[in-house]
């Protein structure tokens, strides 16, 4: 039994309850925490994303809609920073923004609003339209890769969303980068990876690639392939920095040569900012 009560709770309901002196005391004692300004949460209480939200919508109002990074965590496919609550209504509503939330001005159709754990939420295909329209490219491919990955949204339904935002700002760009996803794709960077090569005109690879040993058997998977020229391309993250992996990689980059594969391992820095060079590598192994 806590010594303070437990929950979520709006300051001036709280205040009406408890009064101000144990409020502030249990916020002093970091019994509660704040959540956003007037609203507050005990600190036994877990909290998942969809409280943030909740508790974004209490503070802000409960009119409105959830949209863009905040959307996509709730429907499993948020591999962009979500650090900020990201919400709509008309464009009355966005002074109700504030650090650590945006209000978008704009108003959505009913067709393209669902309801998720009791709260207004852009369908998936708009979210994942909304996200490819508006963010850099890169992680816009990131985005479609993921909800196609989880089923949240298929090429079909994409087109029909892509349909109705026609005119919309950033849609030329949401077609080209929608008409490039593929769930296969297993994480955000090789997602990333891909655009890169993509975007520089280079054939599209295969995902998820199986190399096989002469009796058919699949020995070892390559993020991104070029079978046809025995070409590999793959994104090393901070996983391979242990001692049992970088044993694996050692065996495995042994095998793969001595099979007459030709395997570019790149990391965050190739794709973030020496993809030219890596580029003109791929185009060279190509060639």
């Amino acid at each position: 039994m806590t010594e303070w009560p437990s929950g979520v709770f709006i300051r001036a309901d709280a205040v009406g309850k408890y009064g101000p002196e144990r409020v502030r005391r249990w916020l002093a004692t970091g019994a509660w925490r704040r959540l956003e300004r007037g609203v507050y949460a005990s600190i036994d209480v877990p909290l998942d994303a969809l409280d943030h939200v909740r508790a974004a919508l209490m503070a802000a109002g409960r009119d409105l809609t959830v949209v863009h990074e905040s959307a996509a965590v709730l429907y499993g496919f948020g591999v962009l920073d979500a650090d900020m609550v990201h919400l709509a209504g008309g464009a009355d509503k966005t002074a109700r923004a504030r650090p650590g939330l945006r209000v978008h001005g704009y108003r959505l159709p009913q067709t393209d609003v669902a309801e998720f754990g009791g709260i207004r939420v852009t369908t998936a295909d708009r979210t994942v339209v909304d996200l490819a329209r508006s963010r850099n490219r890169p992680d816009a491919l990131a985005v479609v890769d993921a909800a196609l990955r989880i089923g949240a949204s298929t090429p079909e339904s994409l087109a029909i969303q892509l349909a109705t935002q026609r005119r919309a700002r950033g849609i030329i760009q949401a077609r080209q980068i929608i008409g490039w996803g593929d769930g296969l794709a297993e994480s955000p960077m090789e997602s990333r990876l891909r655009f890169r090569v993509l975007d520089a005109g280079i054939a599209a690879p295969q995902l998820q690639y199986w190399v096989r040993d002469a009796a058919g058997l699949g020995i070892y998977r390559l993020d991104l392939a070029w079978p046809e020229y025995r070409v590999g391309l793959e994104y090393d993250g901070v996983d391979h920095q242990d001692r049992a992996r970088q044993r694996h990689d050692l065996e495995r980059r042994a095998w793969l040569a001595e099979h007459k594969w030709r395997v570019l391992w790149v990391t965050d820095l190739d794709v973030y900012r020496l993809y030219e060079r890596m580029i003109n590598r791929v185009r060279s192994m190509l060639g």
